[in-house]
Formats: C-alpha cells, structure tokens, sequence
C-alpha cells in the first residue's frame, strides 16, 4: 500500500474510532423550553425519543398550568437532562444574576428514571415518571416567578 493511501485510511479509521464513542451535544428547540442533552456512550446520554418525551411533559405541564389561571414565566426556559449522582429525578435554580430571573431545569436520564422504576412500589411507566417529574420541577418556577413578581410568598429561601 502506498503510504498517502495508508496515511488516508489511518485518518479515516481514527475518525471512525472517535465517532463510535464520542458524545455529542444536542439542544431541541420547544416555544417554551431549550433541552440540552448528550448523545452517544456517556452516563449523561439519552436518546432524541427521551429528549423530546421531557420536552413533550415540559409543554404538557405548561399548558396545564397556563389552563389553570397561573402566570408563567414568558421566557424560555433551559433544560439540562443529566445523570445526577443522588438519584434525584429532577432540580430547578434561579441561575441569573441579581434581579434577573433565569430558571433552569433539571430532568434526569431515562437510565435513572428506569433505575427508579426498578425500586419503586408504584406501578407507574417511565412515560409517567418523566411527565409528572417535568410538571413537578415546573412548577417550582412557577413558584420562584410569583416570588420574582412580588405576586405572592411563594419563595423557597
């Protein structure tokens, strides 16, 4: 083999190579939420199905929640899916700075969401779990946005 036609095939085996096991960040795009997730072999890593299951609880919740007479935060909203090493489903914060209201959600894996599953004693689907864990964290920014309002005592100091 001549050594351009090798070197080609080394650069391309190597690609191939970094490719397999790579994470790659992805971000999906809903009127009121921003999902980031990883893709690929990591612990963090869902697939684009569970990406778009948190973002279809997320939407459900608010449109439940805006049926319901609440105000709601009118920006959009970062949601971060990850693997937390607590077995915590889910976290909302307040990650703006003083006087700006940014919040910020957390949904974990569908890795843990199963794994909760597996311990658990309510008959429920991941499907569930995941929909009433979006509308559970929702809600807190529902909470921290009346505080940021002034609209009620609802803060969690």
């Amino acid at each position: 083999m001549k050594p351009r036609a090798l070197a080609t095939l080394l650069v391309c085996l190597a690609v191939v190579a970094l490719t397999a096991r790579a994470d790659f960040a992805r971000r999906v795009e809903s009127e009121h939420f921003a999902i980031h997730y990883t893709s690929g072999n990591s612990r963090d890593a869902v697939s684009a199905e569970y990406a778009r299951l948190v973002q279809d609880g997320l939407e459900s919740a608010y449109a439940f929640y805006v049926a319901s007479g609440f105000d709601m935060y009118t920006g959009r909203i970062d949601v971060h899916i990850l693997r937390s090493e607590w077995g915590e489903l889910g976290a909302e914060y307040d990650d703006g700075m003083p006087g700006e209201f940014s919040p910020v959600i957390e949904i974990a894996t569908q890795a843990v969401m199963e794994e909760t599953l597996a311990e658990s004693f309510v008959e429920v689907s991941v499907e569930g779990l995941v929909a009433s864990t979006c509308a559970h964290e929702l809600f807190h920014v529902v909470h921290d946005h009346y505080a940021n309002q002034g609209l009620a005592d609802m803060a969690e100091v």
